[in-house]
């Protein structure tokens, strides 16, 4: 998702295949995603310990997607809620500037 001026002057972003904010590749989607599954939105929770807020999540009714995977910045874990929202868990390694 790259910020771009709409020409109504407003910004936007790139939701096009591909696009993850410009700054490396997409992850991929987890392997027990079925195929079918629609675009989505992915909303991300840090966490402190992704080895116990993995197991909360599947405590707590949410489907497991993809076990808790190291990448490039951390560990993450993704889960459907009980309602089929997708939620990832990440505990960061290194530290993230938001600009």
């Amino acid at each position: 998702m790259v910020p771009s001026a709409a020409a109504s002057g407003r910004r936007t972003a790139d939701l096009s295949p591909g696009s993850c904010h410009g700054r490396r590749p997409c992850l991929p989607r987890p392997p027990a995603m079925p195929a079918e599954t629609a675009a989505y939105w992915d909303v991300y929770f840090a966490v402190d310990d992704i080895e116990a807020a993995a197991a909360a999540a599947t405590e707590h009714g949410g489907t497991r997607l993809m076990p808790p995977t190291l990448i490039e910045i951390g560990t993450i874990a993704v889960f459907l809620d009980p309602a089929g929202a997708v939620f990832t868990l990440v505990q960061l390694t290194t530290e993230e500037t938001v600009a």
